[in-house]
């Protein structure tokens, strides 16, 4: 998975770490989800047999 971020560059340190906890929240939610390693191994199953 990969993930870009631009924040603005004036940005106040409640608003990144509002940002900073969400993002945590949702990495961990995907993770823990038994549908994304079935898929993440899905995928590399095919990379290697291409």
């Amino acid at each position: 998975m990969m993930l870009k971020v631009a924040p603005p560059l004036n940005v106040s340190d409640q608003s990144l770490d509002a940002f900073i906890r969400a993002l945590a929240d949702v990495l961990e939610a995907v993770h823990s989800s038994k549908r994304f390693w079935q898929d993440a191994l899905e995928l590399a199953g095919r990379a290697i047999k291409v």
